[in-house]
């Protein structure tokens, strides 16, 4: 029988060698995602090269659909409106996502962590949370011309609704999820680089044009692309606060789709859609990148005598001011304020969402347990989340796994199938699992729900568990295999012990998302819709009832309770990396050094 050492030595080699075919433990991935992504995917794409009817498809090769998309004004302007939205909200959204992890990075010394996760714990809340409740800010009868009109700082409402609504709410939503690639760009520069080249006599101006933007630029290249492509991808804030004159290209997809039957059409549309989006992106980047050079030589420039003459020195007390410090505190009640006001309007005795509150009620949550319809979507939202919390944690734990200790040829195709999801816009991602069941003659319902879902969670889980085994101290496994413990052994009793915490936050989180998920699971969902789904068909039919803001509230505080256990737990494995040896192993077998499997 093979030692112990010489048995953990060939099983180490074994995980250095380079393969070409993924490993074993990827395939449950793959086979989701090419049932869940690739395959509905490339059925969509076919569905755009036959004809239709009405909700029926003629299997006869046409490129008509492309035809009357490049030809029709209609269609045409409304991609290059949408495209040109998707900018301006990212032109909005990457200033301040980025000032705020510059500060946070180099100026707040105390609480950083804590004021991040308050930032990021704001994407948290339900989507439709955060897109009804700057409806509730910005309609002419709502808080905000209110608040204004007591006052009397104005005699007839605002218009707020339209192209400025969708900008500030879009904002909302996008810049906490901007925050995370731009704030791990951050992390990555040495303070020691800004203070040399402000000791060699470069000025503010040049430091962060010739140091902190290029250490930066893949952080901010990266919050571009998800901003650009989300905001594209959006059809409902565009619906809610835009008003009738900011009809976007996905709302069109989805009457081609699921009102008027013609498939082929919202096809050709959603594929025109992602070539545009594409061909637009890598315009800007290079674009970007021109100005980049241009920007450093103007950086150059910057420290020429006669620009160091003109420099602008602040008075002392201007410096003294805690301009980051306020940043960030504005930063906040700009994520948090419309979140607090829906949750203190679930508790308003009017009907309406309008301030000063008159009086407080509870009934409005207890008309909530008396609903049948939305007690019904509850139900199917916990059915559905614990299924995606089972089946994302199966598949996507030996994925991260094998993609972290493991060589493979492959690994840069798998790991873009995997963030796949996260890159196409929602609604391509929805028709196309939609598309794939009417191509096969299947009636959505709960599956479809769980494959769409688990097909969008996986990417979080998979990242999630690579960024903790990336931080894993692989000698607490080694000293396990060197007491007797078996590769599989040591996986079990030491590995995932320590992990827990870590697991268990991921499902959490993936608990949170899949409860909060609509734009995918609207095109999907079948007789038994989730919850939120039934609250878009309440506001729908009947406005924005209080019952919403009840729901909305509940919707708000279960992710953030999430959140907040997550954060506690992930801090707990970091304050002791290797407190779960002794946990893990047992404390009687490590001081006896028994071997155990």
């Amino acid at each position: 029988m093979m030692p112990p050492n010489l048995r953990a030595l060939s099983l180490l080699n074994r995980s250095q060698r380079r393969s070409y075919l993924p490993p074993v433990a990827t395939y449950p991935s793959i086979g989701w995602l090419l049932a869940g992504l690739l395959i509905p995917v490339s059925v969509f794409f076919l569905f755009s090269f036959w004809e239709t009817g009405v909700f029926t498809l003629i299997r006869t090769w046409s490129l008509d659909q492309y035809r009357e998309v490049v030809t029709d004004d209609l269609y045409y302007g409304l991609i290059l409106r949408t495209l040109l939205l998707g900018l301006t909200v990212s032109a909005v959204v990457l200033p301040v996502a980025y000032l705020g992890a510059y500060v946070l990075r180099f100026i707040i010394s105390r609480g950083r962590r804590i004021i991040l996760f308050l930032i990021v714990a704001s994407a948290l809340a339900s989507y439709l949370v955060r897109i009804y409740a700057w409806k509730a800010i910005l309609t002419p009868a709502g808080i905000l011309n209110s608040a204004l009109d007591s006052l009397g700082l104005i005699s007839e409402p605002l218009t707020l609704l339209g192209r400025p609504g969708v900008t500030i709410a879009l904002t909302h939503i996008l810049v906490p999820i901007a925050m995370l690639p731009i704030a791990g760009a951050m992390e990555s520069v040495n303070p020691d680089l800004i203070r040399a080249s402000r000791d060699l006599g470069a000025g503010p101006v040049e430091t962060f044009l010739r140091v902190t933007l290029p250490l930066t630029a893949r952080g901010v290249l990266t919050a571009f692309v998800l901003t650009f492509v989300l905001a594209v991808g959006d059809y409902v804030t565009p619906q809610l606060v835009g008003g009738k004159g900011s009809l976007m290209i996905g709302r069109v997809i989805f009457d081609q789709f699921g009102i008027t039957g013609n498939y082929a059409l919202a096809s050709a549309l959603s594929f025109s859609l992602i070539v545009a989006a594409a061909a637009f992106i890598v315009g800007v980047l290079l674009c970007v990148r021109v100005l980049t050079g241009g920007a450093r030589r103007f950086g150059a420039a910057v420290t020429t005598t006669r620009s160091r003459r003109l420099r602008v020195v602040w008075p002392a007390w201007v410096r003294r001011l805690p301009w980051g410090h306020t940043y960030l505190l504005l930063l906040l009640l700009f994520l948090w304020v419309p979140l607090i006001l829906v949750l203190i309007l679930s508790f308003n005795q009017l009907p309406i969402a309008s301030l000063p509150i008159t009086g407080w009620t509870l009934d409005w949550y207890r008309e909530i347990f008396t609903d049948q319809t939305i007690r019904g979507g509850f139900g199917t939202s916990l059915k559905v989340a614990g299924l995606v919390v089972a089946i994302g944690l199966a598949i996507g734990l030996p994925t991260a796994f094998a993609v972290t200790r493991r060589r493979f040829v492959t690994k840069p195709a798998l790991m873009g199938a995997v963030v796949l999801p996260i890159a196409l816009p929602g609604v391509v991602v929805g028709f196309s699992i939609l598309a794939m069941f009417r191509f096969l003659e299947w009636i959505p319902s709960m599956r479809s729900i769980v494959l769409g879902q688990v097909t969008l969670v996986l990417p979080f889980v998979v990242l999630i568990v690579m960024a903790a085994l990336q931080n894993f101290n692989r000698n607490v496994e080694e000293a396990a295999r060197d007491l007797g413990c078996t590769y599989w052994g040591a996986l079990r009793r030491v590995t995932l012990r320590i992990l827990l915490p870590i697991i268990a936050g991921t499902a959490l989180i993936v608990f949170a998302i899949s409860m909060d998920e609509f734009v995918v699971t609207n095109f999907i969902v079948g007789t038994d819709p989730t919850l939120p789904p039934v609250i878009w068909s309440i506001m729908n039919r009947r406005g924005i009832p209080p019952t919403v803001n009840a729901v909305a509230s509940i919707l708000m505080v279960v992710p953030l309770i999430a959140a907040v256990v997550y954060m506690t737990l992930t801090r707990r494995t970091q304050r002791r990396p290797d407190a779960g040896m002794d946990r893990a192993l047992g404390e009687e077998e490590v001081e006896k050094g028994l071997p155990f499997a």
